[in-house]
C-alpha cells in the first residue's frame, strides 16, 4: 500500500490520539532497499474484532510504506485487544472511549484471569462428558451382561487351563537341560 507524506501525518496524530505503544512494534532493514515491520502478537485472540489473523511480519518497499504499515497495524491491533477486553464490561463509554483509553493493569489481569476460567470449564466440561460416555458405555455392557446371565446362565469367562503333565518341575530338571546344543561355527573344522 501506498503511504503519502499526509497519510503518514495523520497515522501518527491518530496514534498519539488513541495512546499506542509503538514500542510493541519494530521495523528492521531488509534485503536491499527493503524494511520488514515486526508485529507483536496479540494479547489476546481479537480476530472476532478484526475479522483476520494479525500478521507477524510486513514486508515493505519503502521506509514511508514500513512506517504507514506500522502505525495502521498498531492501531488496528490495539484498538481490537481494548474493544475486545472491554466488550460485555464496559457500560456507558462511547464506542471512541472504549477503543481509544488505553488498558489498565487491573483490566489486562481480569480478563486474563476470565480467559483461563472459560478455557477451565471447556476442559472439565469435556472431561465431564467423556467420563460421563464411558459410564454410559459401562453402564450399557453391565445390563447386557446381566440379561445374557438371565436368559441363558451366562457364567464367568472360564479360566484357561495349563496342563500340568508337559512341565517339568524346576528343581528336578537338570542343570544344562534348557541348553540349546551349539552350532558348528563357519570355518571350523570337523
Amino acid at each position: 500500500m501506498f503511504y503519502d507524506p499526509e497519510h503518514i501525518q495523520q497515522l501518527r496524530l491518530d496514534a498519539k490520539l488513541n495512546a499506542i505503544d509503538t514500542k510493541r512494534a519494530k521495523i528492521t532493514q531488509g534485503a536491499g532497499d527493503s524494511f520488514v515491520v515486526e508485529l507483536p502478537r496479540p494479547l489476546w485472540d481479537v480476530t472476532a474484532v478484526l475479522d483476520t489473523e494479525v500478521p507477524s511480519t510486513v514486508q515493505c518497499v519503502s521506509a514511508q510504506q514500513a512506517e504507514g504499515e506500522l502505525l495502521t497495524w498498531l492501531l488496528r491491533l490495539t484498538r481490537a485487544e481494548r474493544l475486545q477486553c472491554r466488550r460485555g464490561r464496559v457500560y456507558g463509554w462511547s464506542a471512541d472511549q472504549l477503543a481509544r483509553r488505553p488498558l489498565s493493569d487491573a483490566e489486562v489481569a481480569e480478563y486474563k484471569a476470565t480467559i483461563k476460567h472459560r478455557a477451565d470449564v471447556q476442559r472439565m466440561q469435556a472431561q465431564l462428558s467423556k467420563a460421563l460416555e464411558q459410564q454410559q458405555k459401562r453402564t450399557a455392557t453391565e445390563a447386557g451382561i446381566a440379561n445374557l446371565t438371565e436368559r441363558y446362565g451366562l457364567s464367568e469367562k472360564p479360566k484357561p487351563t495349563v496342563p500340568t503333565a508337559h512341565k517339568a518341575d524346576p528343581a528336578t530338571a537338570p542343570i544344562y537341560a534348557g541348553r540349546q546344543v551349539p552350532s558348528t561355527r563357519k570355518g571350523a573344522k570337523r
